[in-house]
């Protein structure tokens, strides 16, 4: 399986790197270290998340107001439970 780097996550995701990351930290996109301790992402769970961004008709790169972020969230609980479901 070929799994992606921070830069490939963020381009499909249409975040920032650094958002990849936060992401990953805060355990809401599965991550994989390699023997020098980077992180990497497999496609699908990238994919999946991309589908639920998709879904909550967040606008890339954007802040949402406190109402819309708590629909984002679910949207992306929604879509980790599909990643641990898919296992």
């Amino acid at each position: 399986m070929v799994l992606l780097s921070p830069r490939d996550a963020a381009r499909r995701l249409n975040l920032s790197v650094s958002r990849v990351t936060q992401l990953s930290r805060e355990g809401r996109l599965p991550t994989v270290r390699d023997s020098m301790g980077r992180r990497l992402f497999d496609p699908r769970a990238v994919e999946t998340l991309a589908a639920a961004r998709g879904q909550s008709g967040e606008a890339p790169h954007t802040q949402t107001q406190a109402g819309s972020n708590s629909h984002a969230s679910q949207q992306v609980q929604a879509a980790e439970q599909q990643i641990v479901t898919s296992r």
